[in-house]
């Protein structure tokens, strides 16, 4: 993901790419929560929200990162998959909802989500090297 943002998409220059991007960060995210439960003995349900809801359960704390980065990248998605309104403007990418509301994605957001992604995903590998230690 992070070569797609920063090296793929600028050479392309096409805004649509973001959508890959994203689902790349998805696909990471939903597997790095599925790995921390598997790891804890937990059982993984197959519906996200239930996934997201035990993973939120076991391991939020004070000093996570913004779980909420998950619900919004799992929206987009399902926005993405659902639409058939979306556009490119400019350096964005825009979907529409069935009221013609907009959401528009940049690259800053594309950013944002890798950035909290990376946070994530170290929270998870300290989930499962801490064992290893003891």
């Amino acid at each position: 993901a992070h070569y797609l943002l920063n090296v793929t998409l600028p050479a392309v220059k096409d805004s649509k790419l973001m959508l890959g991007i994203m689902e790349n960060i998805f696909n990471s995210l939903e597997s790095a929560m599925i790995t921390a439960l598997l790891h804890t003995g937990k059982t993984c349900p197959e519906n996200f929200g239930a996934k997201l809801a035990l993973f939120l359960e076991k391991f939020a704390g004070d000093s996570t990162p913004d779980f909420d980065s998950l619900i919004e990248i799992k929206n987009i998605r399902e926005l993405h998959q659902k639409t058939s309104i979306e556009f490119r403007r400019g350096d964005s990418f825009v979907l529409c909802y069935k009221d013609y509301r907009m959401k528009p994605l940049t690259t800053m957001d594309v950013a944002k989500h890798l950035k909290n992604t990376e946070k994530i995903l170290d929270l998870v590998k300290t989930i499962t090297t801490q064992d290893r230690k003891n």
